[in-house]
């Protein structure tokens, strides 16, 4: 007679499931990215080359994936993809992510990093990749200055970049800064260009008084 398989503990499953290794998927696409291993696809970004897989940027992004496997013409197959307007450190910065999944680290200047990151944004807004975008806002989040602030708003007006904009507002609106805001470089030409922006701003302003 047969006996039945003896049915694993609760306490054992739990020790069995702690032992399971995390996930390495990450660090294995960013391997091959790093030796060049199966590249069938080469990007020229203002005269630089990127070797890259297909089937990873494709999967990371919908616009990507039109691009390559839609759009291709036997010219491209056999020749670099142009990209004319993007910065080569930013599309670098760009594949570090689709790679690896993370916001890689810069080492320019804290100036040129900050326009490297904004160019990034505007490349995962181009691209559709909504956690980059979302990290990238998260970072400029805290570069902002009173110096910066006016553009900083503008610039995250444009590309519809909720949590940047709520905390330039935030960033405006709270510690008297108003008054020091008014006097940047880019504030009266706020005014003329996008009276709106700083309508909504006044507005959060006089909420803010109203609660104290």
């Amino acid at each position: 007679m047969t006996r039945p398989a003896p049915v694993p503990s609760p306490e054992t499953t739990k020790r069995h499931k702690a032992a399971l290794p995390p996930s390495d998927m990450a660090e294995q696409l960013a391997r091959i990215y790093a030796a060049g291993e199966g590249t069938d696809v080469t990007y020229s970004v203002n005269g630089v080359l990127f070797k890259v897989h297909k089937v990873v940027l494709a999967m990371r992004s919908p616009v990507f994936r039109e691009g390559l496997f839609r759009d291709m013409t036997e010219s491209t197959r056999k020749n670099a993809i142009e990209v004319t307007d993007m910065q080569p450190q930013v599309f670098k910065a760009l594949l570090d992510y689709i790679y690896t999944d993370t916001l890689s680290a810069m080492d320019d200047g804290q100036d040129e990093n900050h326009g490297t990151i904004r160019g990034l944004l505007v490349a995962a807004d181009r691209y559709r990749l909504g956690r980059l975008k979302l990290l990238c806002e998260h970072e400029l989040c805290k570069a902002v200055t009173v110096e910066n602030v006016v553009k900083m708003l503008e610039f995250a007006n444009d590309l519809h970049c909720d949590v940047l904009k709520d905390s330039c507002i935030e960033f405006i609106v709270t510690d008297n800064r108003m008054d020091r805001v008014k006097l940047s470089e880019g504030y009266m030409q706020l005014r003329q260009t996008n009276p709106l922006i700083l309508l909504e701003v006044l507005e959060n302003s006089n909420q803010f008084q109203s609660s104290q």
